[in-house]
């Protein structure tokens, strides 16, 4: 998984890189050298976020009052439709109505790994939402279709499956799977939607 590290302040976040990494995840940052303005998409380099980072961590010092001016990736990532997971805690909890999850060092990889999950399975609701009634109008038992959704890097692949009546509302069911993800926030490059 690609995981965006948003630090409070420089190495902040240098045990909860170190677990990541050592769990086999990409960490990736918005100021990799430590500074805070520019970040690396504006200073000419590829923005993390729309290089297709799954989970954003941020890493607040214990001390932290307001978000800090290395923190600006957090908005970011939000805005784009990102799980936010915070690792640790601070004087003061900005972000806690906008987190997916809270973690100490020692459980981060596990906490990003169900914050990822978490966000497919609401997305798999939110196609659910669209699809359920016109396949329920198209005489398709609801219950007898299965959805999954998964995200490798800057690609989603969803899959619609379950009944020999879905070809005959493919694309139907295509597009409105397609507002779903739409409406959902979350930013990808490809949509990948297979029916049948």
């Amino acid at each position: 998984m690609d995981v965006l590290l948003v630090e409070s302040d420089p190495g902040v976040g240098a045990a909860a890189s170190a677990a990541l990494a050592e769990a086999g995840h990409t960490v990736r940052q918005c100021h990799p050298d430590g500074g805070v303005f520019p970040c690396v998409g504006l200073a000419g380099g590829a923005c993390p976020i729309a290089e297709g980072t799954d989970v954003a961590v941020v890493a607040r010092a214990a001390c932290a009052m307001e978000p800090t001016a290395g923190e600006d990736g957090v908005a970011c990532a939000l805005r784009a439709g990102l799980p936010v997971v915070q690792v640790g805690r601070s004087l003061e909890e900005p972000y806690q109505p906008w987190l997916a999850g809270r973690a100490d060092v020692e459980d981060l990889a596990d906490a990003v790994e169900r914050a990822r999950s978490r966000a497919m399975g609401e997305l798999v609701l939110a196609i659910r939402g669209r699809i359920d009634l016109l396949l329920s109008r198209a005489g398709i038992e609801p219950a007898a279709v299965s959805c999954a959704a998964g995200r490798t890097g800057h690609s989603l692949r969803i899959r619609i499956s379950g009944d020999p009546g879905l070809a005959a509302v493919r694309e139907a069911l295509a597009v409105r799977a397609y507002d779903a993800v739409r409406a959902f926030g979350t930013t990808f490059d490809e949509i990948h939607i297979d029916v049948g």
